[in-house]
Parts: structure tokens; sequence; C-alpha cells
């Protein structure tokens, strides 16, 4: 089986729920990775939100499978492609000299690379990311490419030459954080309050945590022989709705092949 890779670019907001709630402060939070607690994508919700997009291609059944939900439906079967979960990349936080930064840490690009080698899966611009994933970094400080006295988050920005200016797929405004500074930005991800009108009242007031616009997400999918070109062309061609809250413009995510 053939592996590829592609990157997901949040443009609005978005909330793929797990189903938990934070001991009533947050009732609806996102999906976490076991390991790390950082934001990711299940693999059945990214498989759920590409096969719905698929939807009306004569090929979905055969990328995707049946599910049976009926007896007297066709039997289930499974698809011929394989679907990796998404994995958190970079970040945006605000800063007081630009709009926001792109954050990311070692631990992550590391992942990231050791993934695509999993997969055999090369990459253009590869050595950008050995390069950030090896570069010391300090707790209190972000390292940036520019040499500007600026604050990201709560941390000082200061000036590391291995930053480089921008990256294909990190975007520009790179910023390196310490693990424990990343770990610390992702788990206090922005809270957001809705409401459930009923003429015109509010009757329902609730905390919904989400992935803010911007956010960079990467996964593996495994190749079946058939619609390779058809998938790669359909993925890329338009806007992917992830997760929920749709009529409010969630999730909406534009993917883009890097390798493969």
């Amino acid at each position: 089986m053939d592996y590829k890779a592609f990157t997901i670019k949040t443009l609005t907001n978005m909330h793929v729920g797990g189903g938990d709630a934070d001991f009533g402060v947050v009732d609806n939070l996102v999906q976490r990775d076991p390991v790390t607690k950082h934001p990711t994508i299940y693999s059945s919700s990214l498989k759920g939100a590409l096969r719905e997009y698929f939807n009306g291609e004569n090929y979905r059944d055969y990328i995707f499978g049946v599910e049976a939900k009926k007896e007297n439906d066709r039997k289930t079967e499974p698809g011929h492609y394989r679907f990796f979960a998404a994995s958190l990349l970079a970040i945006p936080v605000r800063s007081n000299a630009k709009p926001f930064f792109m954050a990311t840490t070692p631990s992550v690009l590391m992942e990231f690379i050791n993934t695509m080698k999993t997969f055999s899966v090369a990459i253009d611009g590869m050595e950008v990311f050995e390069k950030l994933s090896k570069i010391g970094t300090q707790g209190g400080k972000a390292l940036i490419h520019e040499n500007l006295t600026a604050k990201i988050e709560d941390w000082d920005a200061v000036r590391n030459e291995n930053i480089p200016a921008s990256s294909p797929i990190l975007g520009e405004n790179i910023a390196l954080l310490s693990e424990d500074d990343f770990k610390e930005l992702t788990a206090q991800l922005p809270v957001i309050a809705r409401n459930h009108l009923e003429n015109g009242k509010s009757t329902n007031l609730w905390y919904e945590e989400i992935v803010p616009r911007e956010s960079r997400f990467y996964f593996i999918v495994g190749y079946g022989e058939q619609y390779q070109a058809e998938f790669e062309s359909k993925i890329q061609e338009g806007l992917v709705q992830i997760g929920s809250n749709a009529s409010i413009g969630y999730g909406f995510t534009k993917i883009t092949k890097i390798g493969g």
C-alpha cells in the first residue's frame, strides 16, 4: 500500500468533539491525543468528514467502504483506503508585534519527521523540520526569525538565526516554544459561549472548546489501487468541513498534499 501525507489548515474555528466535559466548566471539549494531550482529529471523525465531502462521487464506496444501516441495505464492506488520525503541527498565538505567530515545539516536529519515515513518505523541505527539531528551547522564551522586541502570548520573543522566515507547511512567522510552554498553550484552548434561542429567548447556554483558525494538522492516507488521481484532485479542490457546527461556519478547512 502506498502512503501519502496531507496537511489541514483550519480556515475557521473548529470543534471536533470528544464527547467529554471539563467537570462542568467547559461543556464540550475537543478531541485530544491520549499520549501528548494535544488537540487531534480522530481517524473516524476525519474519515467521516471526508466521506461526506466525497458524497456523489461514483468511487466513494471504493475509497470509504459501505456501512449497512438497515437489514435490507447492502452488506457492510470495508473501504480500500486507510485513514490515520490528524496530528497537530502548529497553532496560532497572539502577539503585540504581529497579528499572530505559528507556534510549534521540537517534539511535535520530531513526531512529524518520524511519521513520514515510518510510512516512507518523502517531503520537500524536510531539512527545515530536521533543523528546527534540533534547536534547544528555553522556558518562557519564544524563538523567532526576526529581531523583534515582542511578546508572544506571555513569552518573550528571542531571535534565533536557525528559525526560517517561513515554511510552505508551517506558514509564516514561526515561533518555537519549549515542550512545557507548548503543552500549556494547547491545554488552554479558546472557549466560546454558545446559546440556543426559542422565540427570541435564550433557553440554554453552554461553553465549547475550539481549535482556532489557522491551526495546522497533518495526516496519512494509505491508498488503494484505484482512483488515486481522482482522490487527490477532489480532496484538494474545495473546502472540507470537519466537526460540528457547520451552520455557524465552524470547521471549514483546506487540505493539501505535501508528500508521497
